[in-house]
């Protein structure tokens, strides 16, 4: 006999089965069976499953021939697009690097290249819909990136290098002049203005890689330079990353594009030429106003 309170069975709810707790449910299996729908919804206290979904609706299957479980007839007719945006981890401005336009169930399912993140950098990633012009609730993964090499891209295209790169020399400028005077022993230092940026040369071996032998196509790598000279004369602003995680907002300063061989050998040729960082290549402005990325929406709704 069990006493409880002070007396028998003495609280309301005393003799009640105690509920069960299993932990977090992450898979589920329907089997031998034919279902006409499945439903999960986080209010107990439902007698009918609904009509339509709620806050508390977890996942509804109506097995129409599919085995959709979540709201994706809703999502096609309501939402207009899906943003990419990526932030810096531990920080806090968010940047739109994409946005897909959603006018069918086939537009959910796509893929996208980011060529303005930095190698060996933790990113926070996220999906956001867009309905009637707002953001609404993102999905948001945690993705380190890494590469090897030398990466020149613009916003949709790229020329990367692993043989004999080399980023040096670099420098950094902020022009100022030192001015001496008649009744001074020491001079002054003039800051002429607010100019502060880098330049440098950026040189490797500029090569095709062919991924079902795993080498790098020498021989017709000339045709890999032409390529290459007439996308860094374009006028367009890049990005030069480096495997270590260097990343610079960049146009092409040299007037000439410097051709050398390696080791006497005339088919291994190094690439070589100036160039001058122009903005900041972390701001998400600085992306848009350079043609690297197509949308300004820096923050959510």
């Amino acid at each position: 006999m069990l006493f409880l309170s002070y007396g028998f069975a003495g609280g309301q709810y005393s003799l009640d089965t105690t509920p069960s707790y299993s932990g977090k449910v992450k898979s589920f299996v329907l089997m031998n069976g034919a279902w006409d729908e499945f439903f999960v919804s986080k209010d107990i206290n439902l007698t009918e499953i609904p009509v339509d979904w709620n806050v508390d609706t977890v996942l509804h299957a109506h097995f129409t021939r599919n085995l959709y479980i979540g709201s994706v007839d809703f999502g096609v007719e309501e939402t207009e697009s899906i943003r990419v945006k990526r932030r810096l981890k531990d920080t806090f401005n968010w940047i739109t690097v994409y946005e897909q336009m959603t006018n069918s169930i086939e537009d959910f399912n796509f893929i996208f290249l980011d060529y303005t993140a930095r190698s060996k950098t933790e990113y926070d990633y996220c999906l956001v819909p867009v309905i009637g012009g707002v953001e609404g609730v993102p999905i948001i993964s945690k993705i380190k990136t890494c590469f090897v090499g030398l990466i020149i891209s613009e916003k949709d295209k790229c020329f990367a290098a692993q043989l004999e790169t080399d980023v040096n020399p670099q420098q950094q400028n902020s022009p100022r002049a030192v001015v001496n005077t008649m009744h001074r022993v020491h001079p002054f230092i003039v800051h002429n203005g607010d100019n502060n940026y880098t330049s440098g040369t950026v040189s490797a071996i500029f090569a095709e890689y062919n991924e079902k032998t795993n080498e790098w196509d020498i021989k017709n790598s000339w045709k890999y330079r032409e390529r290459l000279n007439k996308f860094l004369y374009n006028k367009i602003p890049k990005l030069l990353k480096y495997e270590d995680g260097r990343m610079k907002l960049i146009g092409v300063s040299s007037d000439s594009i410097t051709e050398s061989e390696v080791k006497n050998n005339k088919l291994l040729v190094k690439t070589s030429v100036g160039w001058t960082e122009i903005d900041d290549c972390d701001d998400g402005e600085a992306l848009y106003d350079n043609g690297l990325i197509d949308y300004n929406y820096s923050c959510f709704s």
